[in-house]
């Protein structure tokens, strides 16, 4: 029941305008102070409500909540999908990897995908946290059994992150583009990033979680303000407010369609089309792999997905690292 509350006092404060308290208690049937309880509980869970002196409570940004039934509705793309949505969680990557020591092998007949308002524990390349500010993020991870062994799953994540920059360019971010081998970058700035964590038989099959994050609103939350990186999100590059149910249906549409052609022909089938997303290509780069590091000039990636940088000593294909962009002085 108290959740239940807390969801419809947040849908009244969705538009971003600022209500009293005796207004929305009229609403709720309760009490300003059993809203004040309320408004103090979301707040403690990060909801970013601001308590307005003589005016009421104003979300910091417009809210739409994650929703099921709109996220089929937007839907094209006909593959039987299981939708889970939570309120917080340490890892939409890391539920969906719980819940798949549960299924059955009847249960891949169809795709797993979890969606989070927050997440506690959310993480980026080589154990970083990502920051999944509450209801301005999109984190998303997609859970499918690939008929594919591990060795020829070489090039997913690029796969992957093509697949989101294309969903970009038709939401009307133009300057979207990648980062190899997962982050998704606008001018520069880090919008989004990819993390594929996989389990799999040494022959196969493979049981493949994509996990996706996306700023949408983030700038409004101030936890965002520490991180050093230089980061953007949806709204101050478009200045248009993004619905991230039709935004997560866009995705989920776009990743099963792309994942059947890996399946059926590997990464060899997108390889012409890298150059169009590389935002590395002819540039001077510098590779950090532990206490060894390297420079060169990025030409692009192999059939294998491995990032190619001419060097002094000829062409030397990188599989893992730290990439940085070297300023020429």
């Amino acid at each position: 029941m108290q959740s239940a509350l807390r969801q419809q006092l947040l849908q009244h404060l969705a538009d971003g305008a600022c209500y009293s308290g005796s207004w929305l208690g009229e609403q709720l049937g309760m009490s300003r102070a059993a809203v004040w309880k309320h408004i103090q509980h979301l707040q403690a869970e990060g909801v970013p409500i601001q308590a307005i002196v003589g005016r009421g409570y104003q979300l910091a940004q417009r809210y739409e909540a994650l929703d099921a039934e709109q996220i089929h509705a937007a839907r094209q793309f006909n593959v039987p999908l299981e939708l889970i949505i939570l309120d917080k969680v340490d890892s939409t990557n890391a539920e969906l990897l719980r819940r798949r020591s549960l299924l059955q092998i009847s249960d891949w007949q169809k795709h797993y995908v979890c969606l989070a308002e927050q997440q506690s524990a959310g993480r980026g390349r080589r154990g970083r946290v990502w920051h999944t500010s509450w209801g301005a993020s999109l984190a998303l991870s997609y859970m499918a059994r690939l008929a594919l062994a591990p060795m020829n799953l070489a090039g997913l994540s690029l796969v992957i992150g093509m697949a989101v920059v294309d969903v970009l360019r038709v939401q009307g971010v133009s300057g979207a583009g990648l980062k190899w081998p997962n982050d998704i970058l606008v001018d520069g700035a880090k919008l989004g990033g990819i993390l594929i964590d996989l389990s799999a038989e040494a022959n196969g099959p493979s049981d493949v979680v994509i996990g996706v994050g996306l700023n949408i609103t983030a700038s409004a939350n101030a936890e965002m303000q520490n991180i050093e990186q230089a980061w953007t999100d949806l709204y101050s590059i478009t200045q248009k407010n993004y619905s991230r149910n039709q935004l997560s249906a866009a995705l989920l549409d776009s990743f099963a369609q792309n994942l059947h052609r890996f399946e059926q022909y590997g990464f060899v089938d997108f390889i012409s089309a890298w150059p169009d997303y590389d935002v590395l290509q002819h540039k001077t780069i510098q590779i950090s792999q532990g206490e060894r590091s390297f420079s060169g000039l990025a030409q692009g990636v192999d059939e294998q997905g491995a990032l190619c940088v001419a060097t002094f000593d000829g062409i030397k294909k990188v599989t893992a690292g730290e990439v940085s962009v070297r300023v020429n002085s």
